[in-house]
């Protein structure tokens, strides 16, 4: 929990932000507690893409349901360029926190180039104006924690002396937090 308080004094505008750790079980709540988050190692972070140009780009992240501790979950990254992309090697990623999850099955898009790691998973290929593709990606959740996952496309031209309008980067996020009761997320 957080709150935030702004005061007024004359012309002047004083405030302050608190952070109240809480944890909620089924049966209590405890007080300055606060879940481990297993999905990163001490000091790591995860780095997101900004989007840029991409007002041209229909996207979506889909849950099939809420991710809990021990259950499967299928996300999915959605993407249907309605101009022409810069590239014929456009990029789709679907990219996960580290330690969270273990992969159960991929579905990538036909043709293209395929990649796989620890956190994301990899599409390279060529994406025609108004062609619909997806990366699906069906997760166990093995650890407690709380992270990202975000779905991103990349196009960029590859000439030489490229502008800032030969670079589309589409994203999508979505927060995700589970503990031992349940588990939720949000875009």
């Amino acid at each position: 929990m957080s709150g935030s308080v702004i005061s007024r004094q004359g012309e002047s505008f004083f405030g302050d932000t608190a952070i109240i750790d809480i944890e909620i079980t089924p049966d209590d709540a405890i007080a300055g507690s606060k879940p481990e988050n297993n999905w990163y190692l001490p000091a790591q972070g995860q780095g997101l893409p900004m989007a840029q140009n991409n007002e041209q780009i229909q996207s979506e992240l889909i849950f099939s349901n809420i991710p809990e501790l021990g259950k499967s979950f299928a996300v999915t990254y959605k993407i249907t360029p309605l101009v022409k992309l810069p590239s014929q090697r456009t990029y789709l990623f679907l990219v996960f926190p580290p330690k969270a999850f273990k992969l159960l099955n991929v579905q990538f898009p036909q043709g293209g180039e395929t990649y796989q790691s620890d956190t994301q998973l990899s599409w390279v290929g060529n994406i025609d104006t108004n062609q619909t593709m997806e990366i699906t990606a069906t997760f166990e959740v093995v650890n407690v924690g709380s992270g990202t996952v975000y779905g991103s496309l990349n196009s960029q031209s590859g000439k030489g002396g490229t502008t800032i309008a030969d670079l589309i980067v589409d994203v999508k996020t979505s927060d995700l937090y589970v503990d031992k009761y349940g588990g939720k997320f949000t875009k």
